[in-house]
């Protein structure tokens, strides 16, 4: 497995290179590089206004057990999509850019949602001597004096 991975992330290398050659012969180096600088740069600020988005729509909602398990794939495909756009080089920005599809999210959700199991946990520890509830509590009144004797001196 992991020959595997090595094998993988050589190939990736060696295809950003033969790329980025194959671009710039046609437009140019310094096109190029501003080029892959800029695509960075795009995917970023997508990246982040889609977590953003993504963190607000975990928060104001209480989520379903099968909404939450987008949630955390959408989160997943969220953080792999900015990586890849953090490594410089074009394959790398379309994987990236791709991930950032709702169409791609939602296609990774049902491949990993066969895959992945979710076993909802409720009270675990509750028992029938626990209960829940809320208090408030209230300033004591002042004490009443019980003796009517006034303080001597």
């Amino acid at each position: 497995m992991k020959f595997i991975i090595l094998l993988v992330v050589l190939l990736l290398i060696y295809l950003e290179f033969s790329l980025f050659v194959i671009i710039a012969n046609q437009i140019g180096v310094l096109m190029t590089i501003i080029l892959g600088f800029l695509s960075t740069i795009i995917g970023i600020s997508l990246v982040k206004k889609q977590g953003l988005q993504h963190m607000l729509f975990l928060q104001m909602k209480q989520v379903p057990q099968n909404d939450a398990l987008f949630g955390l794939i959408k989160g997943f495909t969220l953080l792999v999509a900015g990586f890849m756009l953090l490594i410089p080089g074009f394959i790398t920005d379309a994987i990236g850019l791709l991930l950032l599809i709702p169409i791609v999210q939602r296609l990774v959700y049902r491949f990993y949602a066969r895959k992945i199991k979710v076993n909802p946990v409720y009270h675990r520890y509750a028992d029938e001597n626990t209960f829940e509830g809320e208090y408030t509590r209230h300033p004591e009144p002042e004490q009443t004096k019980l003796d009517n004797n006034p303080p001597t001196q």
